[in-house]
C-alpha cells in the first residue's frame, strides 16, 4: 500500500511541474514563436478586440492591429504593461493579466526584434 502512495505522489509531482505550461496546465510551445500564429491572435483577442488598440485613433496611440503598427510600439513599454509592472499601465485594462504563456511568447517576440514571421 505504501508503494501505491509513493507512486501516486510521484506521478502527481511530475504532472504538476510548471515548466513550459500555461495557466491551464497545457503545453506552452515557445520553441517557434511567430507573429502570424502566436502574437497576432493574442493582440487581436486581448488588445484590439474591444476596439482599444486598433483603428485610426487607438487608445494611447498604440495600435496592435497589424505587424506594421505593433512593431512600432516600445518593447519595454509593451512588456511592462502586460506584466502589470509597477509604473506601467496594466493591460488589458480593467482585466487580469494575460496567461503566462501569452506573456512569454510576446516577450520572446520582442527579444527577437519583433519579426514579421
Amino acid at each position: 500500500m505504501k508503494y501505491f502512495f509513493l507512486i501516486a505522489f510521484s506521478i502527481f509531482l511530475f504532472a504538476c511541474t510548471e515548466d513550459n505550461k500555461n495557466d491551464l496546465g497545457q503545453d506552452c510551445d515557445i520553441d517557434t514563436v511567430s507573429y502570424a500564429s502566436d502574437i497576432q491572435p493574442i493582440f487581436t483577442n486581448s488588445c484590439a478586440f474591444s476596439g482599444c488598440h486598433k483603428g485610426s485613433v487607438p487608445a494611447s496611440g498604440i495600435n496592435l492591429e497589424n505587424h506594421a503598427e505593433a512593431s512600432k510600439v516600445s518593447g519595454s513599454l509593451l512588456l511592462a504593461s502586460i506584466k502589470h509592472e509597477s509604473g506601467a499601465s496594466p493591460m488589458p485594462k480593467s482585466s487580469s493579466k494575460l496567461p503566462a504563456c501569452s506573456i512569454e511568447k510576446i516577450e520572446i517576440w520582442v527579444e527577437d526584434g519583433k519579426p514579421n514571421n
